[in-house]
C-alpha cells in the first residue's frame, strides 16, 4: 500500500486493514467478506481451541461487544443483551482473543 493520508488513511483503518477487504469497492461485497472471514476463523479455529457447544452463540455476542467498543467491559451487562451468563461471556471473550477478533485495552 502507498503512503496514505486524510480519507484514504481513515477508509483503510476503519475498514480494517485487510487488503482482500479493501480491494472489494461496494461495501455490501465488504460486509459480505467480513462476514465469511468471520465465520471461517469461528469454524475452524475456535473449533480448534475450545469445546464450544454452541457455536451460533458466538456472531451475537460478538455483534453485542461491537456496540461496547470504547465502553468500560460490563460482562453482567453483556451477557443479557447477549443471552448468556457472564461466565460464558468471559468464557466467549476469551476465546476471541485468541483468535484475534477481538482485543481487550486496559487503561
Amino acid at each position: 500500500m502507498e503512503n496514505l493520508i486524510g480519507d484514504d488513511l481513515l477508509g483503510v483503518a476503519l475498514g480494517g486493514g485487510y487488503p482482500e477487504a479493501l480491494k472489494k469497492k461496494d461495501p455490501s461485497r465488504q460486509r459480505q467478506w467480513y462476514r465469511s472471514y468471520v465465520e471461517a476463523v469461528l469454524k475452524r479455529d475456535v473449533r480448534e481451541i475450545a469445546n464450544v457447544h454452541k457455536l451460533t452463540e458466538i456472531p451475537d455476542l460478538l455483534k453485542v461487544l461491537a456496540h461496547y467498543s470504547a465502553q468500560l467491559l460490563n460482562m453482567a451487562e453483556i451477557g443479557n443483551k447477549a443471552g448468556l451468563d457472564h461466565k460464558t461471556v468471559q468464557r466467549y471473550i476469551g476465546i476471541l482473543e485468541q483468535v484475534f477478533l477481538l482485543r481487550r485495552l486496559c487503561a
